[in-house]
């Protein structure tokens, strides 16, 4: 059994003698961190929830469009959740259900869990129309108004993300979200029941301003902010470790917020526009941080110089003096596995 799978095994372990039932029972805090039981340091509180540490998972890879491959060892490997269900149905509890079918994946989820973390990614600030539960988010149609007409009224279906007509922003607005939250919280009961380890929380970092709904991005309580807690505050309640996915290549995209409530971070392209150093926070928190950059010829400089567009990608890591677990992918393949390159701590250095 590997090292990581162990200290899950372990977690699970502390769950059936007691403690974590007690945690739960407590809660979590307004950050999402879990809240302490009584009588229990807080310096010797383990949570139930995978916490990686930098490096622990540097043998990792990504595979979210076929085809895949997940026939390699990995330690973690970072799936979409709706490939590697192997379906079923999500109860409502209120006589409404949603029948999820098998996903792409669905064979390789034994092999995934036995050999290492299985990572889930969700679109947790966006839905896909394609999405088993889409139907289930006011304002669903086939072919909702994108830019620049604005979203119908009442719908929290916002506008594109970039390059992707089917992925669309949700209203994350407080008021919004009574209307579709429940729904987004069983799909990470659904990751739970399947065996998901932690959660990929993607198209939550916002800040293009361009969603189709009039958000607050300013200041501590943001709907960002204000949303994210609560999305890593239900995780953690349910077990699962929390991870930020940051894909917008602008600054200002890690905080001592995000680094304070999330277990790890997935960021997307740092070293090319040169923000390595905004992931700093989780570094210091003693969290792992997982790169990921793409290479336009499918080339790599086995002395840890991965060049794109002129860009050095472990010129990135010095720079930020970062322990970053990098993987890096062919762009026009889209997270193929072709050319697959991982820089360790040491290659950075």
């Amino acid at each position: 059994m590997s090292v990581i799978r162990r200290r899950i095994a372990a977690m699970r372990s502390l769950h059936a003698c007691g403690l974590v039932s007690l945690a739960l029972a407590v809660g979590c805090g307004d950050d999402g961190e879990p809240l302490v039981p009584d009588g229990i340091p807080s310096d010797a509180f383990e949570p139930t929830y995978w916490t990686p540490a930098p490096g622990e998972a540097a043998n990792w890879d990504i595979q979210l469009v076929a085809p895949f491959d997940t026939s390699a060892a990995r330690q973690m490997y970072l799936v979409d959740l709706w490939a590697i269900t192997p379906g079923g149905t999500i109860d409502y509890g209120n006589g409404e259900t949603v029948t999820v079918p098998a996903g792409a994946l669905t064979a390789s989820l034994s092999d995934i869990k036995a050999g290492g973390i299985l990572v889930c990614q969700v679109t947790v600030g966006a839905i896909r129309l394609t999405d088993p539960d889409a139907m289930r988010y006011p304002g669903f149609e086939a072919t909702p108004p994108d830019r620049p007409t604005d979203p119908a009224a009442n719908s929290v279906i916002g506008w594109s993300v970039i390059g992707d007509a089917n992925t669309r922003f949700l209203d994350i607005r407080e008021a919004a979200r009574t209307g579709w939250e429940a729904t987004m919280y069983k799909r990470f009961q659904h990751a739970k029941d399947i065996g998901c380890d932690a959660v990929d929380a993607i198209w939550i970092d916002r800040n293009t301003g361009d969603y189709g709904f009039p958000l607050e991005t300013i200041g501590d309580q943001n709907d960002i902010s204000l949303y994210y807690r609560d999305v890593v505050a239900d995780l953690h309640a349910k077990e699962i470790s929390a991870g930020y996915h940051s894909s917008t290549p602008i600054g200002n995209l890690f905080s001592d917020q995000f680094s304070a409530t999330y277990d790890f971070a997935v960021v997307e392209r740092c070293a090319e526009f040169d923000v390595c150093g905004e992931v700093m926070p989780f570094e210091q928190a003693g969290k792992a941080t997982f790169g990921l950059d793409f290479l336009d010829d499918g080339t790599t400089d086995r002395d840890g110089d991965t060049v794109s567009d002129g860009i050095s990608f472990s010129g990135g890591c010095l720079k930020a003096g970062l322990q970053m677990d990098w993987l890096h992918k062919d762009a026009d393949a889209a997270f193929r596995p072709s050319s697959t390159y991982r820089m360790s701590k040491a290659e950075c250095d």
